[in-house]
């Protein structure tokens, strides 16, 4: 990382209450860069030409309006210049307090411009990434605990009590003994590979989570309509598919599993309680 420049004339204006903003010390150097020389030149030509009192008044007027106004306008075309400045600020602000997604303009190529399109690009980044680590697992990619939870209580205040679907869990119950006997790596190929199996296996049916190291979480729609849907809790294996086959070592592992069922509504009116049960049961 390149040292920062010093900032001596940025830190003096910034002890100063008056100009604490950013806009303040641009509009106060944009003043003072305009004023001073003019209106020093001026003196010092109406004191040589030796100007009468009124008449020197008149022309000071004058070119104090013409000065004013045209810092005036100065002013406002600054404070338009500043925007992209003071937009990158605000949104890192908001992105600070509330997460919310930026939408900067990104197809300006000036340092301004790309500063906003930085600011944009890092800020959705991290943004995605933050909520990759909160809502999902790292190890398979699919929903974690958090993140099922809120999709299956959108699902039941979305069709309420009189649709019917259920909560299955499924465990892998060899998985203690598989990270003392295999590699992390090789146990980790076999977690993503059983949580795809049952994504395959689901289909468009339902939703796969994996809530804790261990389970998996499985919600059916219009559970009990396929004929498949017994096996699901006599035989979970099913849908796991064929072994599964190390690709770091060749061996083939057999999956065993536990499983775990509860039905919306019989065994319970809200997510946490029908996960409660569910882990109950299993």
């Amino acid at each position: 990382m390149q040292p920062v420049p010093a900032m001596r004339l940025y830190s003096t204006l910034s002890r100063l209450p008056i100009f604490k903003s950013y806009r303040s010390k641009i509009m106060l150097v944009a003043f003072l860069g305009t004023h001073v020389p003019l209106l020093t030149l001026l003196f010092w030509f109406l004191l040589s030409q030796n100007v009468a009192s009124n008449q020197m008044i008149q022309i000071l007027l004058i070119a104090l309006g013409a000065t004013l106004a045209g810092t005036l306008a100065t002013l406002i075309v600054l404070n338009a210049l500043l925007r992209p400045i003071l937009v990158s600020s605000r949104a890192l602000r908001e992105f600070l307090k509330e997460r919310s997604k930026v939408a900067l303009p990104t197809h300006f190529t000036d340092e301004a411009g790309t500063l906003m399109a930085d600011t944009t690009v890092t800020l959705n980044r991290l943004h995605e990434s933050m909520d990759q680590m909160e809502n999902f697992d790292g190890t398979t990619g699919l929903p974690n605990r958090s993140l099922f939870l809120s999709r299956l209580q959108r699902v039941i205040d979305s069709k309420g009590t009189d649709s019917n679907f259920a909560v299955i869990l499924i465990e892998l119950s060899r998985l203690s003994e598989w990270n003392v006997s295999y590699s992390n790596l090789l146990v980790s190929e076999l977690v993503r590979h059983a949580g795809s199996q049952m994504e395959k296996a689901l289909s468009d049916r339902g939703l796969v989570a994996r809530i804790s190291d261990s389970t998996f979480a499985l919600l059916i729609s219009d559970f009990g309509s396929q004929p498949e849907d017994a096996l699901l809790t006599e035989n979970p294996e099913s849908l796991l598919g064929e072994p599964f086959r190390s690709s770091e070592s060749g061996e083939t592992i057999h999956i065993e599993t536990l499983a775990a069922v509860a039905l919306f509504p019989g065994d319970g009116k809200n997510a946490e309680e029908l996960l409660t049960n569910a882990f109950t049961a299993l």
